[in-house]
């Protein structure tokens, strides 16, 4: 199929908690236009927005609920707006995401050919707002693997619980590679607590991380990055976790800039059982 539009309107789920049910499904589309369109759903271990393996995709303007409570497998990366194996211009800006869901954003690329080239002519990810309620690990507002030619700007991710923003060069695929980016003028935050994987000394609250793989020429400028913990949430905060891979030399002359950005780990008191 090619050129679908969705524009306007509502689309509400039914009570009925259904497996991998997406109020909208874009799989292996081309050309497809998700526009000023109000969602919500009760669909357990699935996407609201689900459009893998598919090519110049546009969501603007969406108002996406979750509630999903139920995650049979993380790693599966289940997300309000999902975009797995995407190519071409991929445009997903000015959306409001809240409710309970595993993941916000999700970008990963199909790291093809002799050169892994991610596949994306241009990502723009813009002015986007998440407020999302995770009960699982690593539940990010914005993840992104596996990318190239991107734009994430002026976005505002501040969970209820969950983290901020993931970035990493797809080490999952041999030789995956995230390469010429711009990440600005964000807000990043992340508040977690114990979860139904870890407990409460088990994970770091976590409002940014760099992840595995090769990350070329990427600039991080006036973002504020701001984790938060305290009575009853994890025994650690973290602005920024940088893990970066150096073996074989991937990373040489990589080029990543970090510049005017604020990184804040903050407690707001004390927990009696972690003193």
């Amino acid at each position: 199929i090619q050129g679908f539009t969705v524009k306007g309107g509502t689309i509400t789920g039914g009570t009925g908690m259904s497996f991998g049910g997406s109020p909208v499904d874009l799989r292996a589309i081309t050309g497809g236009t998700v526009d000023h369109v109000v969602m919500s759903s009760s669909s357990q271990s699935a996407s609201m927005i689900e459009c893998t393996f598919a090519g110049n995709i546009t969501l603007t303007n969406n108002t996406i609920t979750a509630n999903m409570e139920i995650l049979a497998d993380r790693q599966q990366l289940f997300s309000a707006i999902q975009l797995i194996h995407s190519t071409g211009v991929i445009v997903v800006t000015d959306n409001t995401i809240s409710g309970k869901c595993a993941l916000g954003i999700t970008i990963l690329g199909n790291n093809i050919g002799p050169n892994h080239d991610p596949g994306f002519t241009s990502i723009s990810i813009l002015r986007n707002t998440i407020n999302q309620q995770a009960f699982w690990t690593e539940s990010y507002g914005m993840f992104l693997s596996g990318v190239n030619n991107f734009e994430v700007a002026n976005n505002t991710v501040q969970p209820v619980r969950g983290r901020g923003f993931y970035l990493d060069g797809n080490p999952n695929n041999s030789g995956g590679y995230t390469y010429t980016g711009t990440i600005h003028d964000n807000i990043f935050q992340a508040i977690e607590g114990p979860n139904l994987e870890y407990y409460q000394n088990g994970m770091e609250a976590t409002a940014a991380r760099t992840r595995g793989g090769s990350m070329l020429g990427i600039s991080w400028t006036n973002n504020t990055f701001a984790a938060y913990t305290g009575v009853g949430l994890d025994w650690c905060a973290i602005g920024f976790r940088c893990s970066y891979d150096t073996a074989g030399g991937i990373n040489n002359n990589g080029n990543m800039l970090f510049q005017g950005n604020i990184f804040k780990a903050i407690v707001t008191a004390p927990d009696p059982a972690l003193t």
